[in-house]
């Protein structure tokens, strides 16, 4: 069987596009998925983006710039003087008018670096590369 990894990033709420992007790699035969961060935000993106996620094999995933800004402003580091950060509270209004909390609680454990050990090789040609 052939060992294919999926690696999503940068989805920023866009469901539309993670859902063609998902869609092209189980065509491609994705055995599993690796999800690097930003995953919210500024895409309009809440459950329907998480229910795309929680049907593939996510193996790997870490936390990402724009996630962290999601957190930040839940947690009241953000203030009304900045038109940047009023900006982040509103967006971060509407994602939670349509996010179950224990969505904000999987991200807050995700971790900021994940290390991934590939041993496979893979043949190209008539060269061997090792992953």
């Amino acid at each position: 069987m052939n060992h294919r990894i999926a690696i999503l990033s940068d989805i920023h709420g866009d469901t539309t596009a993670l859902e063609a992007v998902i869609a092209d790699a189980r065509a491609l035969g994705a055995t599993e998925y690796w999800l690097l961060g930003d995953i919210l935000l500024p895409g309009p993106g809440r459950e329907d983006l998480f229910e795309l996620l929680d049907a593939i094999l996510i193996t790997a995933a870490v936390r990402g710039n724009w996630d962290d800004c999601v957190l930040e402003a839940l947690d009241g580091e953000y203030g009304l003087e900045d038109p940047q950060e009023i900006q982040l509270l509103r967006l971060t209004q509407y994602l939670m008018e349509g996010l179950d909390p224990k969505r904000i609680d999987w991200l807050r454990s995700l971790p900021l670096v994940e290390k991934k050990e590939r041993s496979e090789e893979r043949r190209v040609g008539k060269e061997c590369r090792s992953w």
